[in-house]
């Protein structure tokens, strides 16, 4: 009877928790497929715009050469145009439709909210990933790598970051080379700089040309063009160091997931097409590339020298100790086969003067005690007589 109770109580026991275990699962289930649901809607929001008005909106900076820039006739060019243009080719197969482009001017300080506000679809140009903006904002894999360094007068060169303590150092607003400064700033490798924030890059090399500040901040490509256009490029260098490492990739708006693997497939498809390359060869060109490998040259000559000038410098300190010490052991050797030729003879009262406590001093240590045993033997010898 107590059996048939505790069998059915465990039954009912089984059952109530296979139930709770359906329960859950079922509710598990619903929320997921809620989740999807909404993230599928709002992940297709940009691809669903796109497709139904045949447009995608680019921002695009109109003086940022070699990345984006509008010339005379009022036509973008640059490394990221052309390849927008490629990407949004890609973009008229998978949709099945022609799909153009509607060009859009933007600035580091309303790009964000152009984007926000559905203004734009996607910004590109030299635009640095920022943590801190996914948010409300996402980025594609980066397509580009550069690094933050600052222009200076060629005549009043900066060598370090130390060197940068009490400049008035110019950078663009709300750009990664201004968040790689304050950076700097919190960590205190960078005490007591004057940061001046510049509207555009137009601004920025007029304080520089005008003394307003004394250096400009920026990406290392950018500085570098910026450089060469200036009426007496001679008069200007690049710092040799950087503060920051800029990868490049296109902004989008946050939870557009469809959009945004399409644009990390076509980045990859790029580059396994070779397309990447040939954008990147007509906007860097062959000199940028001859002088990319002159300095690894360089460095690999320097780096080869400075390795031969170090183990040449070991192989002769080598060889000087192994003379001195050879010398101090042959010496010892000699000085001990010497006191040992001078005790077989009969003279018992030599003194070994060894102190070396290494094999050459037990070496001294055994004569010695060889001598006091012989001493020792030869004073029993006399007695017995």
């Amino acid at each position: 009877m107590v059996e048939k109770e505790i069998n059915k109580r465990q039954r009912i026991f089984i059952r109530g928790v296979f139930q709770m275990k359906k329960s859950f699962l079922l509710t598990l289930c619903l929320v997921s497929i809620c989740l999807l649901t909404y993230g599928t809607l709002l992940a297709d929001e940009t691809m669903d715009r796109v497709a139904k008005t045949g447009k995608i909106r680019i921002g695009w900076r109109e003086n940022e050469p070699p990345f984006t820039f509008r010339d005379k006739d009022g036509q973008y060019g640059g490394l990221s145009v052309d390849l927008a243009h490629f990407i949004v080719n890609l973009l008229s197969e998978h949709l099945g439709k022609k799909i153009s482009i509607e060009n859009q001017a933007t600035t580091s300080q309303n790009r964000i909210a152009m984007l926000t506000d559905n203004k734009i679809d996607m910004d590109m140009g030299s635009i640095s990933i920022n943590i801190g903006r996914t948010d409300k904002l996402d980025y594609s894999i980066f397509y580009f790598f550069s690094d933050t360094a600052f222009m200076t007068p060629k005549d009043n060169p900066i060598r370090n970051v130390t060197e940068l303590n009490g400049k008035k150092i110019g950078v663009l607003k709300n750009s990664h080379s201004l968040s790689a400064i304050k950076a700097k700033i919190e960590q205190e490798s960078l005490r007591s700089a004057d940061i001046v924030e510049a509207d555009n890059v137009e601004q920025g090399l007029a304080d520089l040309a005008s003394g307003r500040t004394q250096v400009y901040c920026s990406d290392y490509l950018l500085l570098e063009r910026l450089r060469r256009e200036t009426p007496n490029p001679a008069a200007w260098q690049i710092t040799n160091f950087s503060i920051a490492y800029a990868p490049y990739a296109c902004l989008i708006r946050g939870n557009n997931g469809d959009f945004r693997t399409f644009l990390n497939n076509a980045i990859i498809w790029s580059i396994k097409t070779g397309k990447y390359y040939e954008i990147y060869d007509k906007w860097m060109g062959t000199q940028a590339v001859k002088e990319m490998r002159t300095s690894s040259q360089k460095i690999r000559e320097n780096a080869i020298q400075t390795l031969t000038i170090i183990i040449g410098s070991t192989i002769v300190l080598i060889i000087f100790l192994v003379f001195l010490f050879g010398r101090r052991l042959t010496g010892n050797i000699k000085y001990l086969s010497g006191v040992a030729d001078r005790i077989s003879v009969g003279e018992l009262d030599v003194e070994v003067k060894v102190a070396a406590k290494d094999e050459i001093g037990e070496l001294a240590l055994a004569i010695s005690r060889m001598q006091d045993s012989l001493r020792l033997s030869l004073n029993r010898l006399r007695r017995r007589k």
